[in-house]
């Protein structure tokens, strides 16, 4: 018996991860997803050539029995990642974005869809002050905000808007990521150079165009069509399920409606208690206006 078939037997005497059989059938399926389809041979990395079928009118064609076994592999160690911590994937793929975001929202992980924030994995402490101060700026709003004119809790929302376009797959980032799954490694090349600094392993489903450096566990497999990445992309969050038991993160959306609303209705109050007398609005200038009006008092 092979040390893969022992592992496998190992690895399923304790649960059942969804396999992809090495038989006609899930090669037929794969066909029909266009999983085989590579880019031009002219557009070729050298470091994909292991994972090359053949060329067909000037098409690199992918060997469907290498992605099979590849991404069997690929799942034992995700197990494995999952049980040990918790999960990051990247795409910034427009037409991945979604099965993405649902990848990792049904496998309690956490995501980059939009792009990629600088550092996220090379500097822990700057990162983690990012999403705190996106966490503590959408509280404030649900706790009230205190002498704020309708223009400065606008743009406070904008503000959210922007750190919510880098961070939203983030909120409850607080450790180091066992794992990244990284959809097109020749698109998310910044993320993986972070994760192979940073020593966390990648797993990556890559195209004929994709270099294999600082890659862990390569899936070869059509990285631009939305069938084939949907199918292995639902096996991958299954199998990080049952290896975090459903004990990962929860994905907190921003609610925007809400926060416009709250900050829209904290300012009628305001106003109500200006009327009343009850409160004065703090008015905000600028230091150039500071200047101006010190300067005019010393010219009278």
């Amino acid at each position: 018996m092979s040390k893969q078939n022992e592992i496998k037997e190992q690895t399923n005497s304790v649960v059942n991860l969804p396999y992809l059989e090495s038989n006609e059938a899930t090669i037929e399926l794969l066909l029909k997803l266009g999983a085989h389809f590579g880019h031009q041979t002219q557009r070729w990395h050298p470091s994909m050539k292991e994972h090359i079928y053949t060329e067909r009118n000037g098409i690199h064609i992918i060997d469907l029995v290498k992605t099979i076994d590849n991404f069997n592999k690929a799942l034992d160690h995700l197990y494995e990642y999952a049980k040990r911590g918790e999960i990051l994937f990247v795409s910034t793929k427009p037409q991945l974005r979604e099965l993405v975001k649902n990848a990792a929202i049904k496998s309690k992980s956490h995501f980059v869809i939009n792009r990629w924030p600088g550092g996220l994995l090379t500097n822990y402490q700057m990162s983690q002050k990012s999403v705190k101060k996106f966490n503590e700026m959408v509280s404030s709003f649900y706790q009230g905000i205190h002498n704020r004119t309708k223009k400065e809790m606008l743009k406070m929302v904008d503000h959210i808007r922007r750190l919510e376009f880098l961070y939203g797959g983030l909120r409850s980032f607080n450790k180091k990521f066992s794992c990244v799954v990284v959809i097109d490694p020749k698109l998310s090349k910044i993320a993986v150079k972070e994760a192979s600094v940073s020593g966390i392993p990648v797993v990556a489903i890559a195209d004929t165009n994709s270099p294999t450096t600082n890659i862990n566990h390569i899936i070869p497999c059509n990285d631009d069509a939305i069938g084939p990445v949907e199918f292995l992309l639902e096996r991958i969050a299954d199998t990080i399920l049952l290896g975090n038991q459903g004990k990962g993160v929860e994905y907190k959306p921003v609610n925007f409606d809400e926060l416009t609303e709250l900050a829209n209705n904290m300012n009628k109050n305001l106003d109500k208690t200006d009327q009343a007398g009850q409160n004065k609005r703090v008015i905000r200038v600028t230091k150039e206006q500071v200047s101006k009006i010190v300067k005019q008092r010393k010219q009278k």
